[in-house]
């Protein structure tokens, strides 16, 4: 009797032993483990309302993962050029990038329709239209098996969306009222916006931010493209007499990460990353519109910038010079072997919108 006790009690510490041996393994293991490193390209300025928006997820998951994933920020296209960053993230130069739509129209489907211009709508209240405009780019990306399929043929995964806002027009010395004032001059206008001015007699100039101060400074052109939260960074507000609240377009900006380093992260991880994506475009548009745009603004003001009235009846013509360009870019991506006709009936369904192609 007193054996079997004996035994038992033995037995019994050898179980506990075990356990206890396995638990210090396992917590020093976790607790000395290096953290999962992420190369995180931007092409923005650091320290801007953009880049406070665009950081904002990874220092979330960096928290929600208790240092577990830790990221490496390269801006101003230090890592990968801005024009390249679905190629660089590809061949995992970078594990991440945000993308700039505009710059980047035929590097994606997604970047391609998010960018025609004429297809979203606008109230003039600028905060709920970026809201409703990054929530509908979230839900495109998430449901197109043609979006999801380019990607992963690129060795890309869509990681979360950032979302859009509308971009107006900043002006170097001339009052601009009208749509045909674009006429005999230049502008700096990506995509879309570009065939819009030329389609009123002007010339589009294709300037990446980092160059904008430069071209109206020494008049290379006398407008551009953009809006005051993406001017202030760049300092523009010295280089600017006026500002128009027109719609030219919309910039829309998404993040994609690499679909081997995807892989390659615990499914724990990789939860995080999902869940922190699904608030993430209200976020941003609280952080970059709801939050930058009325401070550039008002940097815009103190600069001595002139915000010009936009009749409705202007912004009309600029509507109407638009509405043909978004079937254009569907039948330009078909020439080229993409589905353009499906994805954009596909983004105008999600608009609540008629398809364009029967």
């Amino acid at each position: 009797m007193k054996g079997r006790r004996y035994g038992t009690v033995i037995g019994s510490g050898c179980i506990l032993f075990v356990i206890v041996a396995f638990m210090a393994i396992f917590f020093v293991t976790h607790a000395t483990a290096a953290p999962i490193k992420i190369k995180w390209a931007n092409w923005s300025a650091p320290g801007s309302p953009f880049a406070k928006g665009c950081t904002w997820p990874l220092r979330e998951i960096e928290k929600r993962t208790n240092g577990r994933v830790k990221f490496e920020e390269y801006f101003l296209g230090t890592l990968v050029p801005g024009t390249q960053e679905i190629q660089g993230v590809g061949k995992r130069i970078a594990d991440m990038a945000v993308l700039f739509c505009p710059m980047n129209r035929n590097a994606s489907l997604l970047a391609g329709v998010s960018t025609c211009p004429g297809v979203p709508t606008s109230t003039g209240d600028i905060v709920a239209d970026s809201r409703k405009y990054a929530n509908k780019l979230w839900e495109m990306g998430k449901t197109s098996k043609e979006v999801q399929d380019e990607f992963t043929k690129r060795n890309l995964k869509l990681a979360m969306v950032q979302g859009g806002v509308p971009r107006c027009l900043l002006s170097a010395k001339i009052p601009f009222r009208k749509p045909e004032d674009f006429k005999g001059r230049r502008t700096r206008a990506l995509g879309d916006e570009a065939k819009i001015v030329e389609h009123f007699g002007g010339a589009g100039v294709g300037l990446t931010s980092a160059e904008e101060y430069e071209g109206l400074s020494r008049g290379i052109v006398d407008f551009c493209i953009d809006l005051p939260v993406g001017a202030v960074p760049w300092k523009l507000q010295e280089v600017i007499k006026y500002w128009v609240p027109m719609v030219m377009g919309w910039a829309s900006y998404f993040t994609v990460i690499n679909l081997d380093t995807w892989n390659s992260l615990p499914p724990d991880i990789q939860k995080v990353f999902e869940d922190v994506a699904e608030g993430y475009p209200d976020k941003f548009t609280e952080i970059l519109v709801g939050q930058g745009e009325p401070a550039a603004e008002k940097i815009f003001e103190d600069a001595g910038v002139v915000k010009l009235p936009w009749p409705p009846e202007q912004q009309a013509k600029i509507d109407a010079a638009a509405a043909p360009m978004a079937k254009k870019w569907a039948l330009d991506a078909e020439k080229r072997g993409l589905p353009g006709k499906t994805v954009l009936n596909q983004w105008f369904r999600v608009w609540g919108r008629e398809p364009a192609f029967q």
